[in-house]
């Protein structure tokens, strides 16, 4: 077994988050003017059953935090493999660019990509500031899935669920 060599610079400290294998998601919502944005996240956990909560985290950075920090309804769209155009162009800073994105509109007006693995519309709940980061509570309103394989990233690149364990 190989002995970690221990760090704490910042590359050192993404190279071992890119171990852990997360799915892909991307979230939507309008802004307060009706433009729908999108984001790509792979920060995206369950935290409560009673009441539905899921939680999400934005960079401070980002283009359309605005929106998302005044959205009081957004979806959660987790993507199958089939979506991998969806992850990358949402995960660009051009995140308002909806053009030649297929999409509906839930009931609360949160865009929901079409063809997800599991989608969640969220009403917002908490908002967090936490380091670079806002961490986004949202109370799941309605959610649904379908029977596809999952996009997942690993080792800082898209793979299949096989291959996680070949690539550690």
């Amino acid at each position: 077994m190989q002995t970690p060599t221990y760090s704490n610079d910042t590359r050192q400290f993404r190279k071992c988050l890119s171990k852990y294998a997360t799915g892909i998601a991307v979230v939507t919502c309008h802004d307060n003017n009706g433009l729908p944005h999108g984001r790509t996240i792979n920060s995206f956990s369950s935290v409560s059953l009673e009441p539905p909560l899921v939680l999400w985290s934005l960079s401070k950075k980002a283009h359309s935090l605005n929106a998302f920090l005044e959205a009081r309804f957004f979806a959660i769209n987790v993507l199958s493999t089939r979506q991998r155009n969806l992850s990358e162009h949402f995960a660009s800073s051009n995140d308002k660019n909806f053009n030649n994105i297929d999409y509906m509109l839930s009931n609360n007006n949160a865009p929901i990509l079409v063809d997800n693995l599991a989608t969640f519309h969220c009403k917002a709940h908490d908002i967090y500031s936490c380091g670079d980061h806002f961490i986004i509570i949202g109370e799941v309103t309605c959610c649904a899935s379908a029977k596809q394989d999952p996009l997942i990233f690993f080792n800082s690149k898209y793979t299949k669920v096989d291959e996680c364990a070949v690539n550690m």
